[in-house]
């Protein structure tokens, strides 16, 4: 088992073209959380939790207060 700090950003621009809603579209942000990875042979098993730390939503839109992630991968 193996314990990690996750650090992610998105920058999204507005929407652009003839049905775009640019003043509904668009964030910056930061999250940051802990998880695990557990590696069993040539499988690992990823699993996290984030938190925003800084957020800027441009208009009316809806954000989702924690972001859950789990991640199953396989190495050849």
């Amino acid at each position: 088992v193996t314990p990690l700090v996750n650090l992610a950003g998105t920058d999204r621009s507005r929407d652009r073209g003839a049905n775009a809603m640019p003043d509904n579209s668009g964030y910056d942000r930061l999250l940051i959380g802990p998880g695990a990875e557990v590696k069993v042979g040539k499988v690992r098993l990823y699993s996290g939790v984030n938190f925003p730390i800084y957020q800027n939503v441009v208009g009316n839109q809806i954000a989702t207060p924690v972001y859950v992630a789990f991640i199953a991968s396989y190495d050849f």
